[in-house]
This record gives C-alpha cells, structure tokens and sequence, in this order.
C-alpha cells in the first residue's frame, strides 16, 4: 500500500505542526521571555508591572497602581484637590450605599485609605452619606467638611471629575472604573508623580 499525500492529509500535517510548534515554542520561550513584563517611564518614574498591578518604586518604597499616569491624566480635578488632601491630618471617604458601583468605590476607598494611613500616617474615617445606615457605618455627607477635615465623596455621575466644593472634593464617576482611575490621579498627585499645578 502506497502512503499518498491528498489535501486532507496535508491539513492534517499543518495544523499538527502549528499545534506542535505552539506548544513547543510557549514551554521554551516562557522559561527566557518574561511576556507580562511591560515597563515605561513618566516624569523621571519608572513603573513596571507585576501580579499586583502597576508598580514604582520612592524613596525605597513600593508604590501600586491600577492605571498608568497618562491614564489618569484626562480627569479633571480642580488643582486645590490635593493639597488639600496632603494638608490634612483626618480624611473622611464617604459614598452612597446603593450606588451601583459601590464594590469599585469601596476598592477605591480601601488602597486610599491603606496609602494615606499607612504611609502618611492619615486618619481615615469610612462611612456612607444616606443618613438611615448609621447603625454600620457613620454618617458622612459634604455637610460634615471643614478646612482641616475634608470630606471626599465618590458619587455616580454623569461626567467623570474631581472637584471641590467648599471642603468637599467630588469625586464623580461616569463608569465604575472611573473610580479606579480617580484613586490612582489622587494617589499620583499626592506622591508627585504628576504635577498638580
């Protein structure tokens, strides 16, 4: 019986090697490449990424972010926003229970409040702005601000923006990653990366 080559068979042969030559390459070449590694530079800042997120590295110090910084740079926020912030020895976060992005405000608020308390020794005061939950958390609104104790209220919105109003800064969201995205604007002011003027 003679061994012929048909269309069939060479498709067969095809798809074999390129399954075979796939693998092969994915098992040798992931041993030397490192394909997640991406790294770039901004304002004398070099970040790389890891299993946590996007990192940079101050003063010794590991930093993490969810959005690069020309990511976070097309928000707007008023440019009072972050001395503010820096200024102050207690901060209050604040949201509505049933937002419908509340998993993402309370992401936000948690890697906050764990940067402000954790490396600016900030006191960091969570609670919601719907004036019947004060049994599980405080009752915090704008109302509440005051020039050494601001309030940062993350609220869905039509636009996404940070703004102050009196001594409550606004963060306001179009989409539940705006959130994310104003964390990481805020946490980039805050520690100079960007420039805030």
């Amino acid at each position: 019986m003679a061994f012929r080559l048909n269309g069939k068979m060479i498709m067969v042969w095809f798809i074999a090697f390129i399954m075979l030559g796939s693998t092969l390459g994915y098992v040798f070449l992931s041993g030397f490449v490192d394909f997640n590694q991406d790294t770039l530079q901004y304002n004398g800042h070099s970040f790389s990424r890891d299993a946590k997120g996007l990192k940079t590295e101050i003063a010794g110090r590991q930093y993490y972010f969810t959005y690069a910084p020309l990511e976070t740079k097309d928000v707007p926020m008023d440019a009072a926003v972050i001395q503010h912030l820096k200024e102050a020895r207690v901060i209050y976060f604040t949201s509505m229970y049933n937002s419908t992005n509340n998993q993402l405000v309370a992401s936000a608020e948690y890697d906050l409040n764990y940067f402000l308390s954790g490396n600016l020794n900030k006191i960091i005061v969570v609670g919601f702005a719907d004036n019947n939950l004060s049994i599980i958390a405080p009752h915090i609104a704008c109302s509440n601000a005051t020039e050494f104790l601001p309030v940062v209220f993350f609220e869905d919105a039509n636009a996404t923006e940070i703004k102050m109003e009196g001594n409550c800064i606004r963060a306001r969201a179009e989409k539940g990653e705006d959130f994310l995205i104003e964390k990481d604007r805020l946490l980039y002011g805050i520690l100079g990366i960007t420039d805030e003027q």
